[in-house]
């Protein structure tokens, strides 16, 4: 109830959970940010895992941009409250990621690898900082 209190909505990650996209668009149409882990889980072993596509999909749904961003942690410091380093990117515009109009799954793919290599130079940036 403490999670839900600060507006986040549950996703099915085994299939097209509908009622998250909508309840996602909901969230952009009101102006507000919409936070999402496009790996679709936590990282048990601190790499970045294959990202899923609703994070571009949602992009190109709502045609907002995408702030990547990646948070690190370093695992000799990674303790309940321990300080993570994020760091947010440049945002990735729908025309910079090529998902303007009708937009095919092989364009989605492509912006998914996109969005998933800023997000690992991010990462890198990020882990780089703390030493």
């Amino acid at each position: 109830s403490i999670i839900r209190s600060i507006g986040t909505f549950p996703v099915d990650r085994k299939r097209s959970d509908m009622s998250a996209l909508r309840n996602s668009m909901q969230v952009l149409g009101e102006g507000k940010a919409l936070g999402i882990f496009p790996e679709g889980t936590r990282s048990k072993t601190g790499e970045i895992g294959q990202f899923k596509a609703g994070a571009v999909m949602i992009a190109a749904k709502s045609q907002v941009p995408i702030v990547p961003a990646a948070i690190y942690v370093k695992k000799s410091k990674m303790r309940l409250f321990s300080r993570p380093v994020i760091i947010f990117g440049k945002p990735l515009t729908p025309k910079k990621l090529d998902i303007i109009g009708k937009v095919s799954s092989e364009k989605i793919h492509s912006a998914t690898e996109v969005l998933t290599e800023r997000v690992k130079t991010l990462r890198r940036n990020a882990e780089r900082s703390l030493y």
